[in-house]
């Protein structure tokens, strides 16, 4: 898990940021109960989601099967890692705004520097669980072609809200040397009028 938390000496051009030093950024708006650090808990899903862990008892149990491995790695004060409730309790509270902005910057840091790269905008909806008792959530990404990653991802209230999300996340990220592509669905004047007005747009397709 190096690959996660890597090194936390300064970081240059030829040695970007770790994950797990964006994890860190995260401010923590917990007000009380803080026996795991943030950043171990997030770092803890992010490794535990890579190795198929796709739900909060299947993240715990992972945690605690892994435990004599993750504890030191990741951070923990104690020898255990967090339960489930614990985990459920953590990403409620989250900084979500300040998570997402953590996670862009971290992205971007690996984009190709000195030249144009490709990034398609688009909605999915993630598919929820039990039936209507969990529904899924909607979300308006910037997908980079080149990394396979997203760039920046907003919440939107259903799919005909989509283009309302896309001028908010376009409006909140620097396009500098990004040409934004998207499907029919955002081949709309006033979309390409409201990117285009952004000074370090390069184009729009």
């Amino acid at each position: 898990m190096w690959w996660i938390r890597g090194n936390h000496g300064i970081m240059d051009q030829l040695h970007p940021k770790s994950l797990y030093a964006a994890l860190e950024r995260v401010p923590d708006v917990r007000q009380y109960n803080t026996v795991h650090p943030l950043v171990s808990v997030l770092a803890l899903c992010v490794c535990a989601m890579l190795c198929g862990a796709r739900s909060k008892f299947a993240i715990a149990q992972w945690g605690r099967d892994n435990a004599d491995e993750v504890v030191d790695l990741l951070g923990f004060r104690r020898s255990r890692t967090p339960c489930h409730a614990t985990i459920h309790n953590v990403l409620k509270a989250i900084d979500i705004a300040a998570f997402e902005a953590e996670m862009t910057s971290w992205a971007r840091q690996f984009l190709p520097r000195g030249k144009r790269t490709a990034c398609a905008i688009d909605g999915k909806k993630l598919r929820g669980i039990h039936g209507e008792t969990l529904p899924g959530v909607h979300l308006i990404a910037l997908l980079s072609h080149e990394l396979g990653l997203p760039l920046a991802q907003i919440g939107a209230a259903d799919k005909e809200g989509e283009l309302t999300g896309a001028r908010q996340l376009l409006e909140a990220l620097s396009l500098r040397g990004l040409i934004i592509t998207g499907d029919a669905l955002y081949c709309q004047r006033d979309l390409c009028e409201h990117i285009a007005k952004k000074k370090d747009i390069t184009s729009f397709l």
